[in-house]
């Protein structure tokens, strides 16, 4: 299948938020960092990155929401379950609900460069519908293999975007550092 110039692909947001936030106590996605959650601060990010449309995966019971077909079975499964369930999505930009310091600065060059993913980091990422099987995908790495996504260097300071938050005192920490940036 031959795709369409970059700029006249529709992009998709999606956000992971299907995990059990067992480590953390409570539902990740409906914490509160700077004055809104998580789930709201990824949706309010990935529209001003140019998202046409946002989908939470694993969050059937949410309005964008979708279905894990297999809950639970991680990020890679989801992500390739929803890509080879919609082969017409054209590219989409992926990223975690618990990673509040992502930036649209951030983001913006992996979008630009089609298909990518920073260096040493799995999340965020950039790709394309699939418009093949890309079988049964465990890992993240496999998932961007399978993808065909080129890895691109961090752009300098911004490595404390990539913080993500898996505990109470994560959440703390990162508020305490004002690591997270408005995207105004």
């Amino acid at each position: 299948m031959r795709r369409p110039p970059l700029k006249h692909r529709p992009l998709t947001g999606l956000i992971l938020a299907g995990g059990r936030s067992s480590r953390m106590g409570h539902d990740k996605a409906l914490l509160s960092f700077e004055g809104e959650t998580l789930l709201a601060r990824a949706e309010r990010l990935l529209k001003a990155v140019g998202a046409e449309r946002v989908v939470i995966l694993g969050r059937p019971d949410h309005p964008s929401g979708a279905v894990d077909s297999t809950p639970f079975a991680g990020p890679a499964a989801a992500v390739a379950d929803w890509l080879q369930t919609h082969p017409d999505a054209g590219q989409v930009v992926v990223i975690p609900v618990d990673m509040p310091g992502l930036r649209a600065e951030t983001l913006t060059p992996l979008i630009a460069e089609g298909a990518a993913v920073y260096a040493g980091f799995p999340l965020p990422f950039t790709a394309f519908a699939a418009d093949k099987p890309l079988g049964s995908v465990v890992r993240v790495r496999d998932l961007l293999s399978a993808l065909q996504v080129k890895t691109v260097p961090v752009p300098p300071g911004r490595a404390d975007d990539f913080i993500n938050i898996n505990t109470p005192d994560d959440l703390a920490a990162l508020a305490e550092a004002g690591v997270a940036q408005s995207e105004e």
